[in-house]
């Protein structure tokens, strides 16, 4: 009586399936990196133009406040270079008249002049 051998090894249709599954896994594992390179991209892309927008926001109100000190250079001063300057950026404003002194709505340090910048 001849007795066989029980096979040995995995046999070859499933070997191949399992090279084949774990290429797919490397393959995936691969986009998976790259696509991470690309999101960490964007974020610094997104972070970058936040902090740009912050800083304009910051600016504008720095840009007010200056325009606002030469209206009021020029309004007390009747600074007319000052005046045509801002004239020409488009900025205008208005004296107010001074508050009488017994008035108990004048404030101390009340502006003279007010602008308006577009």
């Amino acid at each position: 009586m001849s007795e066989t051998a029980p096979p040995r090894g995995v046999p070859p249709r499933v070997g191949w399936a399992l090279v084949w599954i774990a290429s797919l896994a490397l393959a995936l594992t691969v986009a998976n990196i790259g696509l991470q390179f690309n999101v960490q991209a964007a974020r610094n892309t997104v972070s970058q133009r936040q902090a740009f927008i912050n800083q304009t926001a910051a600016v504008g109100r720095i840009d007010t406040a200056l325009v606002r000190a030469l209206a009021v250079q020029a309004a007390e001063h009747h600074d007319a270079p000052i005046t045509a300057m801002l004239a020409a950026a488009g900025v205008h404003y208005q004296l107010h008249p001074a508050p009488a002194a017994s008035s108990p709505t004048a404030s101390p340090g009340a502006s003279p002049a007010t602008g308006t910048h577009p």
